[in-house]
């Protein structure tokens, strides 16, 4: 690939560690699993170059759990200007191809779509996909996992503290910076979530 890509993930579901190692260790990418329990379950994570567990505080009075480490993530690592960015929750996951697709587009700013699998499930949100495009850059119609940036975009913006923070710091990032919209390219939304998908 020409970029080296980073994927932050706020991590608490231990259950899914396995997954998420199988998932992301073909892709070619480093993995920055965040997580806030106690500082020893870094050695639950297995020594392999690509994987960089982080941990940090937790989370501080008025912040979702799973925005704070989003937060946090560009104030205290190093960010490598060199390199694309993005998120992926502890539970979500990737259709076949998407780094191609993404690799092969040039930009700073990325979005790409997100199925949403097939049953709404325990989590009881919707089905449809979100498809890359103008007209649905605005609240509920895009996801964090869907955004890609460069390096000195990630340390330029913070993530907001409630759960609802993915759609202010996209748009801020959208705002000073046009997107380029990869709509072949799919998040594949609660992956791992029991009944969502066939």
């Amino acid at each position: 690939m020409k970029h080296p890509y980073h994927v932050i993930t706020a991590f608490n579901r231990w259950q899914n560690l396995q997954a998420m190692i199988d998932l992301l260790g073909p892709l070619n990418l480093t993995w920055e699993p965040i997580f806030d329990d106690t500082p020893e379950n870094r050695d639950r994570f297995p020594k392999q170059d690509w994987i960089v567990p982080r941990f940090c505080p937790l989370a501080p009075e008025g912040w979702h759990p799973a925005a704070w480490p989003i937060y946090w993530h560009p104030c205290h690592c190093e960010i490598d200007p060199r390199a694309r960015y993005c998120i992926l929750t502890d539970d979500d996951g990737y259709e076949a191809g998407f780094f191609d697709k993404i690799d092969s587009v040039d930009g700073d700013v990325l979005i790409a779509s997100m199925k949403r699998g097939d049953h709404s499930a325990a989590s009881g949100y919707p089905t449809d996909t979100l498809l890359a495009s103008p007209e649905n850059m605005h609240c509920a119609r895009i996801g964090g996992e869907q955004i890609v940036v460069s390096g000195v975009i990630w340390s330029k913006f913070r993530h907001l503290h409630t759960a609802a923070g993915d759609w202010p710091w996209i748009a801020a990032i959208t705002s000073a910076y046009a997107p380029v919209f990869v709509p072949d390219a799919f998040v594949r939304f609660n992956a791992l979530e029991p009944g969502r998908w066939k």
